[in-house]
């Protein structure tokens, strides 16, 4: 398949899902208003998408290992930034941050900064480098840059991070389907983890872009068709008065953005103080995201240095459609959550967030079997093999990743283990920590050495590592040991716990590891640091250990260096 075919692929898989989409949207309406049941109504628009999902992940399968990994490096910027836009999407719902941008005020503003923020760092800092090395995986330019046994740190890192960002999404979205549809979680996950296999098993890169382009067409839809239903319904039940929903949602956007005084103080003025408060998770998440595979892995997929860089600007564009059309239509559904919700509401609801869900998890489980069968497995077998068995492999190896995430997924919506939102947060802070400092000290610092990066991988990566397992499960010794101390309520000031009493309760003292009713869990931490921003002192651990270790260290030689700045140049990299 040429650009042009592809380009073609995509242009038809986004008009086709969005037609078939808000046909069927249509349809499933005019049903519920001529008596169908609410609960067949809302059902079917949870399993319309789905079907367009597979449908699309049929049709783009792929004939070779290179289409596979990366469709041959022939997905245009514009589609790659749909791509991305619609992997931010589940993020940014589960943690929050475009509902919280109009309902916290410049409370919220910091998730929507640090998500939104990667893309920028990646555009200019990382993407477009790594694609000028034609690195295949993100390991894979860690292994050009600094060795093998740096590429294993690196995909060890890999596999933690996208196996928590799958699960964390898979038990968020089997949740919205076990509600929708009646079913237990673990038939959820289920759907959801069968669904994501068809969507990449067959075409890999190729597929999962157009069921991204696809997904981003149901979530634009969905959410602008959810905000056309509630302008049609003007009552406020709990008021007793007219409600006009196209005012509401110009009102939340004006206070959102500061440009109208809000009914919650702590909405504006927006000032840079409140940022700065926030730094620690702002950056983690910045960070996070630039070093996340799955993020970096649509640059990849592109033709050139050029396009790799347009794609980041692409996807910021995507993404600020969505900011402005996400918490429109959620603020709209949180105000009318006293109402009886029609079953096409909570069905588009529904559809929407489970658009966002799949994206995300889907590109996550890929970037992680593609980095498997790259990085590990591809090493350790013979070079003289039959061109089919790495293809064979690599989806194998996806078919393991998925029912792993599957079977953590299940594991903690069965025994409550882990908050998704906070599982996710983990996620890029532990990214941040194990990956971004070496990215960019070997992209832009022609001394960074190979004893330093595999000190700034193990120390940045390990040390959060320690912060987020001592504060969440092992907070007593937390507390005796490490000096740790209760965090402040961000509302007023005042300590979360009081850490002596708790410890004076043989029952908390005892639950080690700590349940998550352990009054100390998630509770406590050095300087009012929360463990979701624990890759802050990995981010400044993995910078200082890897430039002091380099600094230590034997110079790299200078055709070492040379192939280092040749990374920045555009049209020298490999194709």
């Amino acid at each position: 398949m040429s650009a042009t075919e592809a380009s073609d692929h995509l242009r038809r898989v986004c008009g086709t899902c969005a037609l078939a989409f808000l046909l069927g949207t249509v349809l499933l309406a005019i049903g519920e208003a001529r008596g169908v049941a609410r609960e067949v109504i809302g059902g079917a628009l949870v399993l319309l998408p789905f079907v367009l999902y597979a449908a699309v992940g049929i049709v783009s399968s792929a004939s070779d290992l290179s289409d596979f990994k990366l469709a041959r490096r022939r997905i245009p910027a514009a589609f790659a930034g749909i791509a991305g836009a619609s992997a931010w999407a589940g993020a940014a719902l589960l943690i929050g941050a475009p509902t919280s941008l109009f309902l916290a005020g410049y409370d919220g503003r910091p998730l929507l900064i640090g998500l939104a923020g990667g893309y920028v760092l990646l555009g200019v800092l990382i993407g477009p480098f790594l694609r000028n090395a034609a690195a295949r995986t993100l390991p894979d330019f860690v292994g050009m840059r600094y060795g093998s046994f740096a590429r294993l740190l690196a995909a060890i890192v890999v596999v933690f991070c996208s196996l928590k960002f799958s699960a964390a999404l898979l038990e968020a979205g089997a949740a919205i389907i076990s509600r929708m549809l009646a079913v237990d979680a673990d038939i959820a996950i289920s759907v959801l983890a069968a669904v994501l296999l068809v969507c990449t098993l067959p075409g890999g890169m190729t597929g999962l872009t157009a069921s991204q382009v696809a997904q981003y067409a149901v979530l634009l839809i969905g959410s602008l068709a959810a905000f056309l239903l509630f302008t049609a319904r003007p009552y406020d039940a709990t008021a007793g008065a007219p409600y006009d929903a196209l005012a509401r949602a110009v009102e939340t956007v004006l206070q959102g953005l500061g440009l109208a005084p809000a009914r919650s103080p702590r909405s504006i003025p927006f000032h840079p103080g409140q940022t700065l408060e926030n730094l620690e998770i702002t950056l983690c998440l910045m960070t996070g995201t630039a070093a996340l595979p799955h993020v970096i892995m649509p640059a990849l997929s592109t033709g050139s240095m050029g396009q790799a860089r347009a794609s980041a600007a692409w996807t910021l564009v995507f993404i600020a459609i969505l900011a402005f059309t996400l918490p429109t239509y959620m603020t709209l559904a949180s105000t009318g959550a006293d109402r009886e919700q029609t079953g096409i509401m909570s069905g588009l609801l529904a559809a929407v967030s489970l658009a966002a869900m799949l994206a995300g998890a889907s590109a996550s489980a890929l970037a992680l079997a593609n980095s498997l069968e790259h990085d590990l497995c591809g090493r350790l077998t013979r070079q003289s093999q039959t061109p089919q068995r790495p293809l064979i492999r690599v989806r194998s190896l996806l078919v393991i990743a998925v029912l792993v995430a599957w079977a953590l997924a299940s594991y903690g919506a069965t025994y409550a283990a882990f908050e998704p939102a906070r599982l996710l947060a983990w996620t890029f802070s532990l990214a941040a920590a194990g990956l971004f400092p070496v990215l960019v000290l070997g992209i832009w610092w022609t001394r960074t050495t190979t004893a330093g990066a595999i000190a700034g991988i193990t120390s940045g990566f390990g040390i959060s590592l320690f912060y987020l397992l001592v504060t969440r499960y092992f907070p007593q010794a937390g507390v005796v040991q490490f000096g740790m101390w209760p965090l402040a309520d961000p509302a007023n000031g005042l300590p979360l716990v009081d850490a002596a009493e708790a410890l004076s309760h043989p029952l908390w003292l005892d639950d080690v590891p700590a349940s998550a009713a352990n009054p100390l869990a998630s509770r406590i931490g050095w300087f009012n640091v929360s463990n979701t921003a624990c890759g802050i002192f990995g981010l400044i651990a993995g910078f200082a250990i890897t430039a002091g270790v380099s600094f230590l260290g034997k110079e790299p030689s200078a055709r070492k260096r040379e192939q280092v700045e040749a990374l920045r140049l555009p049209g020298t990299g490999n194709p």
